[in-house]
């Protein structure tokens, strides 16, 4: 017992020379194409694109030359490696010596506690071991008598 708009749903359109429109009519002039914009209209530039050519001559430049036909983008890099700068002088920010401050803190205050820890659990053997005694004292005569 399906309903008409279900059988139209599901099934394909019926063969025909008519064109398939997915848009109504008429679509166009509600403003969709203001709100899409003009398709030929490019947007603004907030800042300008400079390629530069090739230079003619680069060998009093110091550097290896363009590549051929190509623009060229062209970066200041300093002459020295950032690297060889950090390997000079490792001077630890205030930050980073009061996390090693704290590592260590810490790293002492979990041997205090795991020291702490084996000691009661060695209490905790020993107390058990001697209330199993007494038990089994107590259980000896209990067994005799019930014999």
């Amino acid at each position: 017992m399906a309903d008409d708009q279900t059988n139209d749903f599901f099934n394909p359109p019926e063969a025909g020379d008519e064109p398939i429109i997915m848009m109504p009519a008429g679509a166009e002039d509600d403003g969709a194409a203001a709100f899409l914009g003009d398709v030929d209209a490019a947007p603004p530039a907030e800042e300008p694109v400079i390629l530069m050519g090739a230079p003619d001559d680069v060998a009093d430049m110091g550097f290896a030359g363009a590549p051929e036909g190509g623009a060229v983008l062209l970066e200041d890099v300093g002459s020295e490696d950032p690297d060889e700068e950090d390997a000079g002088e490792m001077e630890l920010s205030p930050m980073a010596k009061w996390n090693n401050e704290w590592t260590v803190t810490l790293m002492q205050r979990k041997d205090e506690e795991n020291a702490a820890k084996a000691k009661d659990v060695e209490q905790a053997r020993l107390d058990l071991e001697n209330f199993q005694a007494a038990r089994e004292t107590r259980r000896e005569p209990k067994m005799a008598r019930n014999r």
